[in-house]
């Protein structure tokens, strides 16, 4: 997939499950993976306005690597506006709040227990050129000051997302989707 320029067209990141079998195996697995697909960075939001166009259709490159690693159910968890602290090569972690996920369902139970436990699962990203690169997911539980019971939830991909952001020329403004 070749980039174009940034203010014409979508950044598609996409989220995949691993097929029923490869499901059952990762159960017994408590270092289990996920791959996550596709930055593929193509576009400048002009606003801070959400983006009402429809989610772009994965390009059948991407299918067919999904495919090649046994991977099924391709779904889009997120559309995102890049902020700074996205790209802080210190931070080096891309941000997801859960209140903006659209599946809430993307995880497998034993993903979701291993983050409950603040444990991260390794997760494999497909960039536009197709280089697939390991990410680590971890959920951030944020508390809204210093006793209060109200609680913010992120989802978060570190350990390479600076690598992949540089990769990508991804900027501030830049609208991304997993």
């Amino acid at each position: 997939m070749d980039l174009r320029n940034k203010k014409e067209t979508k950044k598609p990141v996409s989220q995949e499950r691993n097929s029923p079998s490869a499901d059952q195996e990762r159960i017994s697995n408590k270092n289990s993976k996920k791959t996550v697909s596709s930055v593929d960075s193509r576009c400048k939001k002009e606003s801070k306005k959400p983006v009402n166009q429809a989610p772009s259709e994965l390009p059948q490159n991407f299918k067919n690597l999904i495919s090649d690693m046994s991977g099924s159910k391709i779904t889009l968890l997120i559309e995102k506006t890049l902020y700074s602290s996205d790209l802080n090569p210190q931070q080096n972690r891309l941000s997801m709040p859960s209140q903006q996920v659209k599946d809430k369902d993307f995880l497998l139970f034993t993903e979701l227990e291993s983050l409950e436990e603040k444990k991260g699962i390794k997760v494999k990203l497909i960039q536009p050129s197709l280089k697939i690169t390991e990410l680590t997911l971890i959920k951030w539980f944020m508390h809204k000051g210093p006793e209060s019971e109200k609680v913010s939830i992120s989802y978060i991909l570190r350990s390479n997302w600076v690598q992949v952001a540089k990769a990508n020329n991804l900027e501030k403004d830049d609208v991304v989707q997993v």
